[in-house]
This record gives structure tokens, sequence and C-alpha cells, in this order.
């Protein structure tokens, strides 16, 4: 079976990437800088392409990191998505964030909404309902759950 990706090589090259620096990368992630440049090297071999440039003066992400990196982060904000889902569903106080929506109500206003909870300090599950304003707000007024 073929080697699969390390996802700690993965955030390893990310801040690599942004720091355009390997020592401070490194201090971020609170391990050596040969440690990581150890890491980064050998994710470099599993992908079969160079992603920096090293020199005295610095580093440089390679064509082939231009077009990777934005891919790295993609792949890593779905695997913090997952964890950070799995807690939320091991949690049952986490807090609920229930939300009606009408029909009516732009889309990009719901998406706002959605942002916002994904913000704070403690995010909590937002519970969408779309429904026509009277029957939600029937439900509000009864207290009755809003989630589907």
């Amino acid at each position: 079976m073929a080697e699969r990706l390390n996802p700690e090589a993965l955030r390893y090259a990310r801040s690599v990437a942004h720091a355009r620096s390997f020592s401070a990368a490194a201090r971020a992630h609170g391990i050596t800088q040969p440690a990581l440049s150890n890491a980064v090297a050998r994710l470099e071999e599993r992908l079969g392409v160079r992603l920096f440039e090293r020199s005295t003066r610095g580093v440089t992400l390679t064509a082939e990191a231009v077009r990777l990196i934005p891919l790295v982060d993609t792949a890593l904000s779905a695997l913090d998505a997952i964890t950070a889902e799995a807690r939320r569903m091991a949690d049952p106080q986490a807090p609920r964030i229930r939300l009606g929506v009408s029909p009516l109500i732009s889309p990009d206003l719901v998406a706002r909404a959605f942002s916002a909870v994904r913000r704070l300090p403690v995010p909590g599950d937002l519970v969408l309902r779309e429904a026509n304003m009277a029957d939600l707000h029937d439900a509000l007024t009864e207290g009755i759950s809003t989630s589907s």
C-alpha cells in the first residue's frame, strides 16, 4: 500500500509557506528546525515534487507549492472541521443555536449568520429550519424545537 500523506507534515509545509522560514515554522510548532525540515523533505519525496527552494536568504515557494499549498489549506481545514464536529457531538451540553429562516431571507444573510456562529469563542451547532414566517413565529412562541 502506498504511504499516505502525514497531516502534521502538511501543517509544517503550510507554516513554512506562510512564514517563508523553516526556523519560524519550527518555533510555531514547538519542534526543532531539523525535525520540521526532515518532515517536509519526506512530504516532498512522497508528493514527488519540491515545494521550497532553500537558500541562505530564506525560503521561496516553487511553482508546485504555489499550486499545492491552497489545496493543503483546504485539506487541513476539512480535517479541523471533522475534529470540531466530533467534539460537539461528544459534548451534548455544547451550545445549540436555532435559526428559523424564511425563504424570503437572502442566502447571503444566512451565510453571514453561519460564519458568525463558527467564529464564536465556543462554537455551537447551528440548526437551520426553513419555513414561512407564520410557522416560525408560532414555533418560537410555543417553544417548539426548530430543528428538523
